[in-house]
């Protein structure tokens, strides 16, 4: 029973390290601060790696394994709205991602708010920032009211 217990709270421990660790600033100061702030949908997902691909990726971090030979993978966007950058509703991009315990694991057809960075002309998720799942919770909800209303604010300055 003990070595039970043990197995457990290591397993629970290991979890735990394997997380993202980030201090978010506030909303207002992350909207103020990133070149690029988009709402859409993801169409497709690319693998930038033909070893295994996300799953593949997303089983080595769950197993607290690194994988540095990995080029990451990338999704095409379809953009819904564009808060503050170059692109408009109804285009498609790419954007980028390092299989690092900070990435947003996407999903085909779901909703996302994106914080993006550019690195060497390939657009990013910032890491922590409010880049999410758009699906309808009331954190989600709250965030999108704050994007509007810190926009909508600035657009009267």
């Amino acid at each position: 029973m003990k070595k039970l217990l043990l197995f457990l709270l290591l397993i629970v421990y290991s979890q735990a390290t394997l997380a993202c660790d980030c201090i978010i600033s506030p909303v207002k100061q992350q909207i103020k601060s990133t070149p690029y702030l988009l709402t859409g949908k993801v169409i497709e997902i690319l693998d930038g790696n033909a070893k295994g691909g996300r799953d593949y990726h997303v089983f080595l971090r769950s197993m607290g394994i690194q994988d540095t030979i990995s080029r990451g993978y990338s999704i095409r966007f379809l953009i819904q709205e564009d808060f503050k950058g170059k692109y408009k509703a109804g285009s498609i991009i790419e954007i980028h991602s390092t299989y690092s315990n900070c990435d947003i694991l996407f999903d085909i057809d779901k909703n996302y708010v994106l914080f993006l960075h550019k690195e060497q002309d390939y657009l990013f998720p910032t890491y922590c920032s409010y880049s999410d799942i758009l699906d309808g919770s009331p954190a989600s909800n709250d965030l999108m009211k704050a994007i509007h209303g810190e926009l909508k604010t600035r657009h009267k300055r």
